[in-house]
C-alpha cells in the first residue's frame, strides 16, 4: 500500500475514439456568431458520387459486416445522418451519435463505399457509451473484411487497441438480478466516467428479510461494522461502497415508477458514487453535520442535472411526492431539491437561453457543412424554433431572439415568418445594421418567391 499522505496519479485514459469524417471538416465546436443566412450547398454535397469519391470503392460487401436495411438505399440521406452523428459525437452527445450512425447504416446500400466508415463511427459511439462488446464486434468486422479500405482497416485496428486499454482500466461492470434496473442503468452509466468500480443494483423492501440480505452482503465483503448500512428505513435508495464495489439498493416502491423517474433516481445515486470515487474535496462530507448532509445531497442533485438528467430527476421527485412520506424521512425530504426548485432551475431564463443558443449554433454548424436542402439541417433548425420562442416568453423585448427566429425560419423555407421576426428585431433595435440588412434581404427573397410562384402558376 502507498504511504499515507501521498497521492499517486491514476494512469492516463486512452485517447478517445477518432470519429471518421468523409468529405467533412466541421469545426470542433459550432460557430458562435455571424452565421451565413443562406449559404450555398458545399460543392462536395451535390451528389452521392461526390460524397463517396474520397474513399476507395469496394467491389462488394462481404458477410463479415453487420446486415443493414437495403430495401430502399439512400446514399445521400445516409451521409447526412453520418454527418450529424459526427457533430453529436464532437459535442459529447454519444447516445444521439449512436442513433444517427445507426440510421446512416440503415439508409446505406450494401455496396455503399462509405458503409465501412459508418460502421467505425457507430462503434466509436458505442465505445464512448461503454458498450464495449458491441464496439469490439463491429471493429473486428471491419478489420477482417477484405473489401474494407486499408485506411479504415487500420482505423479499426487502432480503435481495438484503445478499447483494450479501456477494459484494463476497469470500466465499471453493471450487475443486477432485475433486467429493468440493468437496462435503465446502461442508459446513463457512460455519463459517469470517473466511476470505476463494479456497480451492483438491487431492489429491496423494508422488512427484516431484506435487511438481513443487505447485512449478509456486507459481511461477505468484510465491510467493517462502523461502515455498514444498518437500517432500511428513512430513504428511497442508498448507495454504498461494500468491499471494493458500489452497491445501490432501491426500495421496492420504485418498481411502479416510470422509466424516467427511475432514471432520475439512479442519476442521483450514480452522482453520489462518482463523487466517492473521485474523493471530491468540494463536496462537504455528509456525516460532518446536518448542514453538510443537505449540501451533499443538493450538490449531487446539481451534478445529475449538469449531466443532462434534470427532467428525469424532476420526474423522480414528483413520484416521491406522490408517494408522500411513505418513501423517505422528513430529514431526507428537506435535504433533496424539491420538484419546484428543480423546475425553477431548468426553466430559468438563463438556462432556456443557453439551450437555445446551443441548438442554434449546432444547427448552423450543420448548415454550413451540408447546405440548405439537407433534411437533418431542417430538423435541427426546427428544434431551434421552439427554443427561441421559449426565450421570448420571458424576454419579449430581446431583439436577438427575434433575429435568431428569423434565421431559423429562413433555413426551413418559411419566408413570411422569417420576415415577421426580422421586422420585429428592427423595431426593437432600429440602430442595428445587421437587423436592417436581414429584414431587407427577407423582403427581397419573399418578393422573388411570389414572382416565381405567379410565373409558375401561369404556365
Amino acid at each position: 500500500a502507498p504511504p499515507r499522505g501521498l497521492n499517486f496519479p491514476s494512469p492516463p485514459p486512452p485517447p478517445p475514439p477518432t470519429n471518421v469524417l468523409i468529405g467533412l471538416s466541421p469545426s470542433p465546436r459550432p460557430i458562435a456568431s455571424g452565421i451565413l443566412w443562406f449559404p450555398s450547398p458545399p460543392a462536395f454535397a451535390r451528389g452521392a458520387d461526390q460524397v463517396a469519391a474520397c474513399l476507395p470503392t469496394p467491389t462488394a460487401a462481404s458477410d463479415a459486416t453487420p446486415e443493414t436495411d437495403i430495401s430502399a438505399p439512400n446514399p445521400r440521406l445516409a451521409f447526412e445522418y453520418h454527418a450529424r452523428g459526427t457533430a453529436y459525437f464532437k459535442a459529447d452527445l454519444y447516445a444521439e451519435a449512436l442513433e444517427d450512425h445507426s440510421k446512416a447504416l440503415s439508409h446505406a446500400g450494401g455496396t455503399d463505399p462509405n458503409r465501412f466508415a459508418y460502421l467505425i463511427s457507430l462503434a466509436n459511439a458505442a465505445q464512448m457509451m461503454w458498450q464495449h462488446d458491441e464496439a469490439e464486434t463491429v471493429y473486428n468486422a471491419v478489420a477482417t473484411d477484405n473489401n474494407a479500405p486499408e485506411n479504415l482497416v487500420a482505423a479499426a485496428q487502432d480503435e481495438l487497441g484503445k478499447l483494450a486499454i479501456r477494459r484494463q482500466q476497469g470500466v465499471p461492470h453493471l450487475r443486477s438480478d432485475d433486467e429493468r434496473l440493468l437496462r435503465i442503468a446502461r442508459q446513463l452509466i457512460y455519463k459517469y466516467p470517473d466511476m470505476r468500480r463494479t456497480v451492483n443494483l438491487r431492489f429491496v423492501g423494508e422488512d427484516e428479510e431484506s435487511l438481513n440480505q443487505v447485512i449478509q452482503i456486507q459481511e461477505a465483503a468484510g465491510a467493517p461494522a462502523s461502515n455498514r448500512i444498518l437500517t432500511l428505513a428513512g430513504w428511497t435508495a442508498v448507495g454504498h461502497i461494500i468491499g471494493d464495489q458500489h452497491w445501490i439498493f432501491v426500495k421496492d416502491a420504485w418498481k411502479d415508477a416510470s422509466d424516467s423517474s427511475l432514471r432520475g433516481l439512479l442519476s442521483h445515486e450514480f452522482a453520489h458514487e462518482e463523487l466517492k470515487d473521485t474523493q471530491n474535496t468540494y463536496v462537504v462530507r455528509p456525516n460532518q453535520s446536518h448542514l453538510g448532509f443537505i449540501c451533499n445531497e443538493r450538490a449531487t442533485d446539481l451534478l445529475a442535472i449538469a449531466k443532462g438528467f434534470g427532467g428525469d430527476l424532476l420526474d423522480s421527485r414528483q413520484y416521491m411526492e406522490m408517494k408522500e412520506d411513505s418513501m423517505y424521512s422528513v430529514e431526507h425530504q428537506a435535504a433533496l431539491m424539491s420538484p419546484q426548485e428543480i423546475r425553477l432551475l431548468l426553466n430559468s431564463p438563463a438556462a432556456i437561453r443557453a439551450a437555445a443558443e446551443f441548438q442554434m449554433k449546432f444547427a448552423a454548424e450543420l448548415g454550413q457543412s451540408l447546405g440548405v436542402n439537407s433534411l437533418v439541417v431542417h430538423e435541427e433548425f426546427r428544434k431551434a424554433i421552439p427554443s427561441w420562442e421559449q426565450v421570448l416568453e420571458s424576454s419579449p423585448q430581446y431583439a436577438h431572439a427575434h433575429r435568431e427566429l428569423a434565421v431559423a425560419y429562413l433555413w426551413v423555407g418559411e419566408l413570411r415568418q422569417a420576415l415577421r421576426y426580422a421586422n420585429m428585431a428592427v423595431e426593437l433595435d432600429p440602430s442595428n445594421e445587421e437587423y436592417g440588412q436581414l429584414s431587407a434581404d427577407m423582403e427581397t427573397r419573399l418578393r422573388n418567391q411570389e414572382v416565381a410562384d405567379e410565373s409558375g402558376g401561369g404556365q
